[in-house]
């Protein structure tokens, strides 16, 4: 899973500038500026590379910005809203990149459940849609009875375990510093958050909970890997016991 200045030039390159992140020094401006100068992207790319390889969380890594979103319109209710995590610009690229990876070796290994399609190439809501549908005529035809249970996880990304994930990660060979580098700067992060007002001057989190807060935060669309991977070896394992359906 080795960061090489190629791929990290080719995505500064292809990054779009309005997107949101943690208010910083560095901001995507920055970072596509950097691209254009072959020393300053080398420099830039081993700073962004180097706690993955070598296990450890940055400072400037463990800050994120809690923002409300409105899910309908009109509605300010607390319950009403979605909250989403920005975070710093480098930190945000460097766990794409090993969500990236990791499921290239996920497909390549085929440690993914054949009948599992989110957040995967190649895989539609609506050939999913067709192949449910067509799996139950045929239980009907066979006269046989199956159930289904159709699941939209609430807060998915908050509710991800730690501990589920990394076992997940490894199980498809993630190297340990990389995961120690992933989860040390989520479980260590400093929250603040931003409402009409501005933001917040009060934080929570860092090192102070007894017990580690789990999660890696809404709104990071890169980050569902741990999800996929953890989900991937429920159905894979309810296969191999000789469960689930074969038509």
């Amino acid at each position: 899973m080795e960061m090489s200045l190629d791929s990290y030039v080719s995505f500064w390159k292809k990054a779009r500038e309005e997107t949101s992140y943690y208010p910083s020094a560095l901001s995507f401006s920055t970072m596509k500026a950097g691209t254009h100068d072959k020393d300053i992207a080398a420099l830039d790319c081993t700073l962004t590379r180097t706690p993955l390889n070598f296990g450890f969380a940055p400072n400037c890594w463990k800050y994120c910005l809690d923002v409300m979103l409105l899910k309908k319109s009109g509605v300010t209710d607390l319950s009403g809203l979605r909250t989403i995590v920005l975070y710093p610009v480098n930190c945000n690229f460097a766990f794409k990149h090993v969500g990236r990876q990791m499921m290239q070796v996920a497909e390549r290994t085929r440690s993914l459940a054949p009948e599992q399609y989110g957040s995967r190439k190649q895989h539609k809501a609506i050939d999913l849609a067709v192949n449910k549908a067509l799996t139950f005529d045929t239980l009907r035809q066979l006269k046989r009875a199956r159930s289904i249970c159709s699941n939209d996880a609430k807060s998915c990304y908050d509710l991800i375990g730690h501990t589920q994930a990394a076992i997940s990660m490894q199980h498809i060979g993630v190297p340990k510093n990389i995961i120690n580098c992933l989860f040390t700067t989520l479980q260590e992060a400093i929250h603040r958050v931003r409402t009409g007002f501005g933001d917040s001057k009060d934080y929570y989190g860092g090192k102070v909970w007894m017990v580690p807060i789990h999660g890696i935060g809404q709104g990071t669309r890169k980050w569902g890997w741990p999800s996929n991977l953890g989900i991937g070896k429920h159905p894979t394992s309810q296969c191999t016991q000789g469960k689930g359906l074969r038509v």
